[in-house]
C-alpha cells in the first residue's frame, strides 16, 4: 500500500490521476456535442 500512496505522490501519478479527468471530461464534451447535435434547431 505504501508503494501505492508512493506512486500517487510522484509526477507520473500526478499525471495519470489527472489524466483520467482529462478523458472524463473529453468523453462528456463529446457525449454532450453529440446530443446537441441530434437535437432539432430552434
Amino acid at each position: 500500500m505504501n508503494g501505492l500512496l508512493h506512486f500517487l505522490q510522484t509526477p507520473w501519478g500526478i499525471a495519470a490521476s489527472g489524466g483520467l479527468w482529462v478523458v472524463k471530461a473529453g468523453v462528456g464534451y463529446v457525449l454532450l456535442r453529440a446530443w446537441r447535435a441530434r437535437r432539432p434547431r430552434g
